[in-house]
């Protein structure tokens, strides 16, 4: 019984497609379904958040929805720098990167951004303070471009500012080459076995990026690779880090893989086609509608939310 409706269905649908008003009928829905696919297709963007493996009713998703409507902000990083070059040597390109990070359109502004170095400077100019009144600068103390011009007294100066009251914000931003320089509170003298002339292992600035350079993969990836050119131009070695640089990384890829992919598929569907249908007149057809239907999919993913990502 089955098998005979499957027969008079099919048979019954056949000669409907095959009269005038079929054909013309099937061919505006193909028509339609194809320019809904392309229309699709070129407006379909890269993204990738972690939150959407997280299930919606969750109270970790729960949460994320809630802090985003109610407390949305951008995404915070760090701004690295390396034991080398000296951090000594590159006073000026450490006043440099505060520089261009407290104008980037980029950064948010209104959140500031963390520097130690402008803050062990702002501490180390001050004619009122004791600790750096026999310090040689490279300028006039007011001088907005001065910078220590000693390199003894600019490790012993910067830890004198680091182990104090002054300093205490940054203490997490600085890494001693001599572990025993670091401390985790306010001390008077430098510790024993500490040898401050070895200088930094690493250091950090803190900052922020606006929402509108992270709303989308695209704009997340071109905030990141922006960041580490114009960084590493001013500060060699230095570059900016988030965690969720490693998700923000795929964006850059994803689409140059997926059209090697659909490009590498294509080519083995035409010539699989092209074997098992000799004739060229049906096999051409055959080949336009996988594609099509290729760049249909790819369409909807638009028109269902779906944005181009190595899970998707």
């Amino acid at each position: 019984c089955g098998d005979e409706m499957l027969r008079r269905g099919l048979k019954y649908s056949a000669e409907k497609v095959t009269t005038v008003p079929g054909q013309i009928i099937t061919v505006v829905l193909f028509l339609i379904m194809a320019g809904l696919g392309i229309a699709g297709s070129t407006m379909i963007y890269k993204d990738f958040k972690l939150e959407w493996f997280i299930p919606d009713n969750s109270y970790v998703n729960e949460y994320v929805r809630i802090n985003s409507e109610h407390f949305k902000s951008g995404t915070k990083i760090s701004v690295n720098m390396r034991a080398t070059p000296d951090a000594f040597a590159q006073q000026s390109s450490l006043r440099e990167v505060y520089g261009y990070l407290n104008t980037s359109e980029l950064v948010n502004q209104d959140a500031g951004v963390g520097s130690w170095y402008k803050g062990f400077m702002e501490w180390a100019v001050d004619p009122s303070q004791a600790a750096t009144a026999s310090v040689s600068f490279t300028k006039a103390r007011n001088d907005p471009e001065t910078a220590l011009s000693d390199r003894t007294e600019f490790y012993t100066t910067l830890h004198s500012w680091y182990r104090s009251s002054s300093g205490r914000v940054f203490r997490s931003s600085l890494l001693w080459k001599d572990t025993d320089c670091d401390v985790d509170g306010t001390v008077m003298a430098v510790p024993a076995d500490c040898d401050v002339n070895q200088g930094l292992r690493a250091s950090r600035f803190d900052a922020e990026l606006t929402l509108a350079s992270t709303n989308k993969g695209t704009d997340r990836y071109a905030t990141m690779t922006t960041l580490r050119a114009d960084i590493e131009k001013i500060y060699k070695n230095a570059f900016p880090w988030n965690f969720d640089f490693l998700y923000w990384e795929e964006v850059g890829i994803i689409d140059v893989e997926l059209a090697n992919n659909l490009i590498i598929c294509g080519a083995v569907i035409l010539v699989v086609v092209a074997l098992l249908v000799p004739s060229p007149r049906i096999s051409v057809w055959v080949i336009v509608c996988i594609i099509l239907s290729i760049v249909d999919v790819l369409g909807f993913m638009y028109f269902w939310d779906v944005t181009i990502s190595g899970v998707s």
